[in-house]
């Protein structure tokens, strides 16, 4: 059951040119329930809600944000500015059911851009419960941003049996496409039973769905 809070923003920082890093704090004692994978709306002054994959796993010492500071965003000025004035915001959480409940087998994750974020808690969320099985990562992402979540990576590999690999969103379609199906192909093929997270996009869901999957994705169809 979501609800809704007031949270700081306690820090405010790039992530490279397009991504911005908010780390939120909840006004007061309580403190939201939430599962590795959920999501939460950010509330703008005009009363409109944004979505965002919550990036750390419960038990954090902050709610994780990567948000894209792109023209139009409303969202990215809001967090800038009451980061900037020590003002909260209005946030409801959490939502979403692409969580890793019971979850034992291989997970794939492919993540375009900032839905790295959700495929982060998740992982997060993998080391905090010593996952023995195989963990994968195709993620679309700029060199900058890749960067920024270098320790991120790190760590998923010394803490888990984990392959990454990444490709650039600007490479030709042709390529990226190629990439998605190559890895979805290694995947069924060495681990049939295993569970595939999509975040990033509807597109990219349509993509992976397209190759006969059963996929875990907030974007699902219908």
């Amino acid at each position: 059951m979501h609800a809704r809070y007031e949270f700081i923003v306690r820090a405010w920082e790039a992530l490279g040119p397009h991504i911005r890093r908010a780390r939120l704090q909840p006004v007061g004692a309580a403190w939201p329930a939430f599962a590795a994978g959920q999501y939460l709306k950010v509330r703008g002054e005009d009363g409109r809600a944004a979505c965002f994959s919550i990036a750390s796993a419960p038990g954090s010492d902050t709610i994780e944000l990567h948000i894209e500071a792109q023209a139009g965003s409303m969202t990215a000025p809001l967090l800038a500015q009451r980061h900037r004035d020590g003002l909260p915001i209005a946030v409801e959480m959490p939502f979403g059911a692409c969580t890793l409940s019971g979850t034992r087998g291989p997970v794939l994750f492919v993540a375009g851009h900032s839905g790295f974020a959700q495929a982060k808690s998740l992982l997060d969320q993998l080391c905090i419960d010593a996952h023995a099985s195989s963990a994968a990562l195709l993620w679309s992402a700029d060199a900058d941003y890749e960067h920024a979540n270098a320790d991120a990576l790190r760590r998923y590999t010394e803490r888990l049996d984990f392959r990454y690999r990444s490709i650039r969103p600007d490479a030709p379609p042709e390529a990226r496409s190629a990439a998605l199906s190559e890895v979805l192909r290694q995947f069924q093929r060495d681990t049939p039973t295993g569970t595939v997270v999509v975040s990033g996009s509807r597109e990219l869901t349509q993509a992976v769905l397209r190759h006969g999957l059963t996929v875990k994705s907030d974007m699902l169809p219908g």
